[in-house]
């Protein structure tokens, strides 16, 4: 009996912890880099396509999803000293202009495109489920976001 309440104290727990941040979570205004990707309601656990993405890509994942990446935006904002210029000459290598509009990356842009034909937006690509499987792929089919790439 006396795991059974230490699983119900567990339980209640971390339903209470969810509540909890989902609330403050949602009392407040999403700001900073990780704003277009602060959509999504926390949650507990990961997604199915989380558990199932290889951990060189979560890691880029994440990167991307909070704009610490190996790109200009964030070598400005936070290592003045490094190349801001994406390799296609655009003067700041952003996270909008790797993903949607970089010639370089072209052959890959398609992937953000919806059924309805129209190109996703960066807070869908980055604030959605659908929007973080299709960058999942893209990821996986390109180094971009990579050092070695910038």
């Amino acid at each position: 009996m006396v795991h059974d309440h230490a699983t119900f104290i567990k339980r209640e727990s971390k339903a209470k912890t969810a509540d909890d941040w989902f609330k403050i979570w949602s009392d407040r205004e999403p700001s900073g880099f990780f704003a277009p990707a602060d959509r999504v309601h926390p949650s507990c656990k990961p997604s199915k396509t989380l558990l199932n993405t290889p951990r060189p890509i979560f890691s880029r994942l994440t990167q991307v999803l909070t704009g610490h990446a190996f790109i200009g935006e964030y070598y400005k904002r936070f290592v003045p000293d490094e190349n801001t210029f994406c390799h296609c000459g655009e003067p700041l290598q952003t996270r909008q202009h790797i993903l949607l509009d970089c010639p370089d990356y072209a052959d890959f842009h398609h992937l953000f495109i919806t059924d309805r034909g129209d190109m996703l937006s960066l807070p869908d690509i980055l604030g959605t489920p659908k929007g973080i499987e299709k960058l999942i792929v893209f990821l996986e089919r390109t180094k971009a976001f990579t050092k070695q790439d910038h």
